[in-house]
């Protein structure tokens, strides 16, 4: 964020790719814990699991969005 005023278009790319590659990490983890909790408990309980850390990540980016300053 300190460095938005002077951003590149390179360094904005470079750090975008960064992001996708994070996200898509996070991705194929999520899926892994999927294969491996899907095989010891119900989908039900799966489920649930997944959706409680959905809301965990949620409160979590709610609490950095409200640190950061305005997008104008």
């Amino acid at each position: 964020m300190q460095e938005r005023e002077n951003l590149s278009g390179n360094k904005a790319e470079e750090m975008m790719s960064e992001l996708r590659a994070i996200q898509t990490e996070d991705l194929e983890s999520r899926r892994a814990y999927f294969k491996k909790l899907s095989k010891k408990l119900l989908y039900k309980r799966v489920f649930q699991y997944f959706i409680f850390e959905e809301r965990i990540e949620a409160g979590f980016n709610a609490f950095i969005a409200e640190e950061l300053p305005e997008v104008k």
